[in-house]
């Protein structure tokens, strides 16, 4: 009696954990089922097919965010305003890592820094990001390919054709020589960014080419902007200050820290001026003057610059702070070239020198990436 007791309960036992692997085993095929996207035309997970801009399908009305994988083994996370064409918020020191169907992505982000796991699908058309057990839900959701040309085919992995990438790339080979530059006095403020100045319609774009350019400013331009490509600078515009055929040459970067440049071209030289903050640097159309404001806090600035003969000539420097007295009464001290002033006559210097009704933002129309904007305006990338 005791050994058919002891033989039901070894049955019972083994029966358990025959149901404890069934258990274990379908909880880790459904896991990878759910994590692995069922996607069309499904293409191996490489770097070659992540080679993209991807852009989130599912977004925000506000905000369009995209992933892009263009640069080695970096990827940029940029989320825009509205329409905008420069980023509104651009990730730094991104990197990526692929492992089977997982792909790992590091990055820094308005000073906070992740670090997220993800299973991944890729065709042509999207990329798929689903969420890994512990791992992270920042980026999941499904992608399209933004660089994606209809009439362009690419063959799967199963031997279909299907849609693919567009390459604007053509391959050419060229040596180029970084072109000195000389940089002009820089102010240190650390502030966030008070626009002080109008955006006006639409400006005239300086001209872009189709086909391999000889002038000797896009060559110098190009090299400049490759470099600051590697330096944190991410959108880039040609415009017109002076009152010359010669465009200048507009930076943004990545971050507030990382700030603005604008850069002229003068006796075979790349000039540079460089501007706090981030969209906040604006311009009147072949006037010669530049405004740039910033703040922060109670504490705002302002520069107004002249383009001169290829220098970039500080007119006036003006800022002012707000705060309250014991009574709780609000005063503005001002500050005008360096000296105390009441606020009227700060606002009137600048008014009566730059007219902000007839300004432009410089990032208005700035193509992102120094790859594309090379692209652009060489007809070919080196």
């Amino acid at each position: 009696m005791e050994k058919k007791q002891q033989d039901k309960k070894k049955q019972l036992a083994v029966a358990v954990l025959i149901i404890a692997i069934i258990a274990v085993v379908g909880y880790a095929v459904s896991g990878v089922s759910e994590g692995k996207s069922a996607i069309a035309n499904e293409l191996p997970l490489t770097e070659d097919n992540l080679n993209y801009c991807w852009e989130k399908e599912e977004n925000e009305e506000e905000y369009r965010y995209t992933l892009d994988f263009r640069v080695g083994n970096e990827v940029t996370y940029a989320r825009y305003t509205g329409e905008e064409i420069s980023p509104s918020l651009v990730s730094i020191r991104s990197n990526y890592q692929v492992s089977g169907n997982m792909i790992s992505i590091s990055f820094e982000l308005d000073g906070e820094s992740f670090s997220e796991t993800y299973y991944a699908a890729v065709s042509a058309e999207k990329l798929i990001l689903s969420q890994v057990e512990g791992g992270g839900t920042f980026l999941v959701g499904t992608y399209k390919n933004t660089q994606l040309a209809e009439s362009d085919t690419a063959t799967g992995t199963d031997g279909t054709v299907n849609a693919a990438p567009a390459d604007t790339t053509v391959a050419m080979t060229e040596t180029t020589t970084a072109v000195p530059a000389t940089q002009a006095p820089v102010t240190t403020e650390t502030a966030t960014t008070v626009p002080a100045t109008t955006k006006a319609p639409a400006t005239t774009k300086a001209p872009v080419t189709e086909a391999p350019a000889t002038e000797e400013w896009r060559k110098a331009y190009a090299a400049y902007a490759k470099e600051a490509g590697r330096n944190g600078y991410v959108s880039f515009n040609l415009i017109y200050i002076d009152n010359d055929n010669i465009p200048e040459l507009f930076l943004g970067g990545d971050c507030e820290a990382t700030g603005e440049k604008i850069c002229t071209f003068k006796d075979g030289r790349v000039i540079e001026q460089v501007f706090n903050r981030l969209d906040s640097t604006s311009y009147i159309e072949k006037s010669g003057l530049i405004e740039n404001v910033y703040g922060n806090m109670g504490c705002y600035g302002m520069d107004l610059y002249r383009l001169n003969n290829g220098q970039f000539e500080k007119l006036h420097s003006g800022y002012y702070e707000e705060g309250y007295d014991s009574n709780g009464v609000m005063y503005v001290t001002c500050y005008l070239d360096g000296r105390e002033v009441e606020k009227a006559e700060l606002d009137n210097t600048f008014a009566s020198k730059y007219n902000s009704g007839g300004a432009v933002f410089a990032f208005t129309g700035a193509t992102y990436g120094s790859e594309n904007f090379v692209i652009e305006l060489m007809g070919y990338s080196f």
